[in-house]
Order: structure tokens, then sequence, then C-alpha cells
């Protein structure tokens, strides 16, 4: 069970020809050393990385700048998951809050290379309706609205970092 979770987390890492041997030695009376040697191998590299969609929702492309991954980086599922969050970040805070993202790597063991696809769909842009304070008569419903709009006006496209901005304001 070690050698595999070594082998897994070197896998994570990108490589993924990696190979753990594990050896128990004496280590003196009573006690023993537990060895694992790894074999590494070829580090997977990108060879290519394809957003598909994200063209249609133009404000969150600029949003999301360069993505951190590249052909010629060593393939990690952090950088490959970062990409991912990074897309959805820029979509939820431009007003793309349904959007739709999925990723895909497919690795090929005989080159040592990954071709990497997001496919997003964006669907429908989304902007702040009016704020309604569903509240008990005694809290002030005025003091309330007014902290809230600090954070989210009305008729803006839909911010998703906003919201916790807004429960900050009104919970001061």
């Amino acid at each position: 069970a070690d050698r595999r979770r070594v082998e897994a987390f070197y896998r994570d890492q990108g490589y993924y020809e990696a190979r753990a041997e594990v050896s128990v030695e004496p280590a003196g009376p009573g006690r023993v050393r537990v060895v694992f040697r790894v074999t590494e191998g070829r580090p997977t590299r990108v060879a290519s990385v394809t957003v598909n969609g994200l063209d249609a929702a133009p404000e969150a492309h600029a949003l999301a700048g360069a993505l951190p991954l590249h052909p010629g980086d060593v393939f990690t599922l952090s950088a490959y998951d970062a990409v991912r969050a990074r897309i959805a970040d820029a979509l939820a805070r431009t007003g793309w809050a349904t959007a739709q993202l999925s990723q895909h790597a497919e690795v090929h063991p005989e080159s040592a290379t990954a071709d990497v696809t997001y496919d997003v769909v964006p669907g429908r842009r989304w902007r702040f309706g009016e704020i309604e304070i569903d509240a008990p008569s005694a809290l002030p419903r005025e003091k309330i609205l007014d902290q809230a709009l600090g954070a989210i006006r009305p008729g803006d496209w839909f911010d998703e970092s906003k919201l916790p901005v807004a429960q900050s304001r009104v919970f001061q």
C-alpha cells in the first residue's frame, strides 16, 4: 500500500513511469528501517493545451489571463486543476453564474506527453437584480439594504466575489 501511495504521489507530480521498491532492513535490536527506492522515469510533458468555448465569454477570457499550464511544462495535477479553477473563477466573476466547465487530459505514456482540453459552455450571462430584504420587522431594513448596496449594484453583471463582501458589510 505504501509503495502504491509513493507511485501515486509521483504520478500527481507528472512522473507516470515512476516505480517504487520498498525494503525493510534491520536497524538494531528490535528496530527496522524502511527504505523506499524510487525510479522516477521520464516526466510527462504537456504537448497541448486547448480551451474551447471561452471566446464566447470575452470578459471572462480577459480576466482569466495567461493560464498556468503551457506546452513543455511537466504535467502536474495541481497545474491542471489550477487552470480549471482560474477559468471557473473568471466566469463566476464576470456574469456567467451558470457556466459549465469540464476538463480532460489524455496522457500518452509511450511519448511521455499529455494533451489537455478544457470545454466551456458559458450559457446565459446574468446581472444582479433588485435586492430584497426578507427579515422580521424589528431589523433595520434600510440599514441592511444600504450595506448590501455598498457591494452589489442592481443591473451590474453578476460577480460571485461580491456576495461575501455584501454579507460582511451587512454583518459589521
